[in-house]
């Protein structure tokens, strides 16, 4: 018998975070949202453990959101950034550029912090 996690389900881990979403093969796959207990939230498509297609990101600490296509966990393709202050990031955004901020923006002010960045896992917690 497998003691993966497999279907559709929700998780609490030890360190109080939560995925609620499909699984396979004991990994994120398919639709899902990962709520970290004390910062953020990520809601949408996930390949093997890795937001990968579409979905939100929600910067609880900045105010700040993401919305649009993700590839290995990093933002990857057309995405809509809108920050806690109102300004609006739209464009191509690319794993390569320094700050992940779009190639092309409907502002002229500064890209969205480095900090605003998707996480690496952390054994502690699911993500």
């Amino acid at each position: 018998m497998n003691d993966k996690r497999e279907g559709k389900g929700t998780y609490t881990f030890a360190c109080g975070d939560t995925y609620e979403g499909e699984w396979l093969d004991g990994m994120y796959h398919g639709y899902g949202k990962y709520s970290s207990k004390d910062s953020d939230e990520y809601e949408g498509q996930w390949v093997k453990d890795r937001m990968s297609g579409h979905g939100k990101f929600f910067y609880r600490e900045l105010g700040d959101v993401y919305e649009g296509d993700w590839e290995g966990g990093f933002r990857e393709g057309f995405g809509k950034y809108t920050c806690a202050d109102g300004t609006i990031y739209i464009g191509q955004y690319d794993v390569r550029t320094p700050l992940l901020a779009p190639l092309h923006a409907t502002s002229l002010r500064t890209p969205p912090p480095a900090h605003a960045v998707a996480h690496a896992r952390d054994p502690a917690c699911g993500v």
